[in-house]
């Protein structure tokens, strides 16, 4: 049975921050996913860069890696999660500036094991970094899986430029030779009422 946890952090512009940072990681410990999808994991534009150690389980892309500075919320679940004696390989990728003042992205985790594979793309019709609209998705596939784990953030539904039944029917099409070699797991903010087909 595999083990998903989702959860769309909203991260550093949450109030009390810290503690909430130590409930959400008290609470992976106690349930241990095995795969973990968040949404709106950011870091701040100014804050400065890490590197070496303090980046351990960090999966490296074959694309241009991102800066991770010191506030990233990726970096500070992995840090508590190393602390608490789990380990975890993760990835993050920035997708747009959020608030003004924050690298906004999504992340992927999985504990106990390592990421062997991993891709992004985007599913909103802009790509700008500047656009709030922005959306992409990330994927991995784990060294225990072969199935596809994506972490998602749609449009909203009624989004006249940037509507989810566009940036679904996008995924969809991108998708479709991933299904036919193994399973693909959506995990994530949908944007959407749940009772429209």
């Amino acid at each position: 049975v595999t083990k998903l946890l989702t959860l769309n952090t909203h991260s550093l512009q949450e109030a009390d921050y810290s503690q909430k940072l130590s409930w959400f990681i008290d609470e992976i410990v106690k349930e241990q996913p095995h795969i973990l999808a968040l949404q709106e994991v950011s870091q701040s534009v100014d804050a400065p860069p890490v590197n070496g150690a303090l980046l351990k389980g960090l999966f490296v892309c074959q694309w241009k890696e991102p800066v991770i500075r010191e506030d990233n919320h990726a970096l500070q679940v992995a840090a508590g999660l190393e602390k608490a004696g789990v380990s975890c390989s993760w990835f993050w990728q920035p997708i747009k500036i959020g608030y003004g003042k924050y690298d906004e992205g999504m992340a992927l985790f999985c504990l106990h094991q390592e990421i062997r594979e991993a891709e992004t793309f985007f599913i909103s019709g802009c790509t700008a970094y500047e656009n709030c609209k922005t959306r992409k998705v990330l994927g991995i596939r784990t060294s225990k899986y072969d199935d596809w784990f994506y972490t998602i953030h749609m449009g909203w539904w009624q989004d006249e430029e940037e509507p989810f039944k566009t940036q679904w029917e996008r995924l969809e099409q991108r998708l479709v030779a991933r299904k036919r070699e193994s399973k693909v797991w959506l995990l994530g903010d949908f944007n959407s009422p749940s009772g429209i087909a």
